[in-house]
C-alpha cells in the first residue's frame, strides 16, 4: 500500500489540525477577557517555580522545563550538536499538533507536555540549559519519531510512513492561516531565552580568546614561537561563525553533521542574483556601491580588481574617493559560479574550507590568490548581516 501523498493529508491528520485550531482560537479568546489567568506576567515575576535548577547532566531524551521563556515550556533533548551545545524541540502548550511539522507523542505528559514543534527546533548552549528543570524522560520510540519527522521537515528525510504520519496536523496553504499567528507567538515565547543563549556564546567566545591570548603571553614569557595549527582562525572569525551558524540554525535547522552553514546562509538570506564577481580567465577590475541597512554612510564604493599575477584584490573607498575603513571586519562569503561548482582545484589555495568565509577585510582591503578562476561573493558584517553590492562599472 502507497503511503498517502502529502499533498492530500488523512482524515485523521484534518481532524487533529481543526482540533487544534478550535483550542488555539478559544485560548486567544479568553486571553483577550480581562482578567484572565493566563495573561501576561507582571515585571520580576516568573512562569516557573523559583527553585534551584536540576543538576541532572544533559543528555538527549531529557525533558526541560525551560526558565527563561515567557510562559511555562517544556523543551525534549533531541541530540546533541556541536561542542557544548544541544538541540532541543518544545512542547506546544495544546494537545494536538498544529502543522505537518508538529508530532502528538504517544507519551502523554498532562497538559504541555503532548505535542513537540519540530518546526520550532533550535541550538542551545549547555550553559544555557542547565538554568532548567529536569521533568523526566522521552520514551526512545518517540524521540527517534521525533528525529523522523524533524528531518523531514528540512528536506533531509524520507516521506514519514502512514502510522507516524497519522500523528501529525496538516500543512500551512495560506498566507491568512491563523496557525501563522500560532506560531508567531510561540517564537516570541522563546525571546528572552535566544536573548540568553547569544549572551552564553559571546560569553564562551570571550573565555576562549582569554585562553589563547593567555596561551600565547606563556609561549612569549618563555622566548618562544608559539606553535600555530595549519588553519588557525582569529577571534573576529570564529565570533563571526558563531553568529552565522545560529542564525541560520534558527531559520532552518541543519542536518546532523553538516557543517554547510555559508550555502544554508545563502538559500536562505541572500539572493543568488545579488552576488558581486569578478577574476576567471583574465585580469579585469569591477566597483560596486555598497549599500548598508541603516547606515550613516552613504557612498561607500568597493573595487574588486583580478590583477594579471593571479590575485584579487578587494579595497573600499568613501564617498569622497578616499580609502575607507567603513568596512572592517566584514566578511566576504563566496557564491557557486555557474559551470564551476564540482571543479574547484583551487580549493586548497583557500583561506578557510568548504568554499566558505572570506576576510575578514582589514584596513580598508583585503587579498585572495584565485588564479584562473572566477570569483563571485557576498558581502557579510561581522553580526552576520548581507550588505547590497549594486555593479557601478563594467569589467
Amino acid at each position: 500500500m502507497n503511503p498517502v501523498p502529502e499533498t492530500a493529508p488523512s482524515p485523521e491528520r484534518i481532524a487533529r489540525s481543526k482540533r487544534f485550531l478550535e483550542d488555539y482560537l478559544a485560548d486567544r479568546r479568553m486571553r483577550a477577557l480581562p482578567g484572565d489567568g493566563d495573561a501576561a506576567l507582571p515585571p520580576g515575576a516568573s512562569a516557573v517555580p523559583p527553585r534551584p535548577f536540576s543538576t541532572n547532566p544533559l543528555e538527549p531524551g531529557q525533558i526541560r522545563l525551560l526558565s527563561q521563556t515567557d510562559e511555562p515550556t517544556y523543551a525534549v533533548v533531541l541530540r546533541r550538536w556541536e561542542r557544548g551545545s544541544f538541540l532541543i524541540a518544545p512542547f506546544s502548550r495544546f494537545g494536538e499538533p498544529a502543522t505537518d511539522e508538529e508530532l502528538r507523542t504517544v507519551f502523554d505528559g498532562g497538559l504541555r507536555m503532548r505535542v513537540l514543534q519540530l518546526w520550532n527546533v533550535r541550538s542551545a548552549l549547555s550553559a544555557t540549559l542547565r538554568r532548567s528543570w529536569f521533568a523526566g524522560f522521552l520514551p526512545a520510540e518517540d524521540l527517534r519519531d521525533a528525529l523522523r519527522v524533524w528531518h523531514r521537515s528540512i528536506g533531509d528525510g524520507d516521506a514519514l510512513p502512514p502510522a507516524l504520519a497519522s500523528r501529525t496536523g496538516t500543512p500551512i496553504c495560506r498566507m491568512d492561516d491563523p496557525r501563522l499567528d500560532y506560531r508567531r507567538e510561540a517564537l516570541r515565547n522563546f525571546a528572552a531565552f535566544d536573548r540568553a543563549d547569544d549572551f552564553a556564546v559571546e560569553a564562551a567566545l570571550a573565555a576562549e580568546e582569554a585562553r589563547d591570548r593567555d596561551r600565547e603571553n606563556r609561549w612569549s614569557a618563555a622566548c618562544a614561537e608559539p606553535p600555530r595549527p595549519a588553519f588557525a582562525p582569529d577571534a573576529a572569525f570564529r565570533r563571526f561563525l558563531a553568529r552565522l551558524r545560529r542564525k541560520v540554525v534558527r531559520a532552518m535547522p541543519l542536518s546532523p553533521g553538516r557543517k554547510d552553514y555559508v550555502w544554508l546562509f545563502g538559500r536562505l538570506f541572500l539572493d543568488p542574483g545579488t552576488a558581486a564577481e569578478v577574476g576567471g580567465t583574465a585580469p579585469s577590475a569591477r566597483t560596486y556601491t555598497v549599500r548598508l541597512p541603516g547606515s550613516a554612510e552613504p557612498g561607500l564604493e568597493l573595487d574588486a580588481v583580478h590583477s594579471p599575477d593571479g590575485a584579487i584584490r578587494i579595497a573600499v573607498r568613501g564617498a569622497d574617493g578616499r580609502p575607507s575603513r567603513a568596512l572592517d571586519g566584514f566578511f566576504l562569503l563566496s557564491a557557486p559560479v555557474a559551470g564551476f561548482d564540482d571543479l574547484l582545484p583551487f580549493e586548497d589555495s583557500l583561506p578557510f574550507e568548504d568554499d566558505g568565509p572570506f576576510g575578514p577585510i582589514e584596513d580598508g582591503s583585503f587579498e585572495v590568490s584565485m588564479p584562473a578562476f572566477p570569483f563571485r561573493f557576498w558581502l557579510v558584517s561581522p553580526d552576520a548581516e548581507p550588505a547590497g553590492l549594486v555593479p557601478k562599472g563594467g569589467s
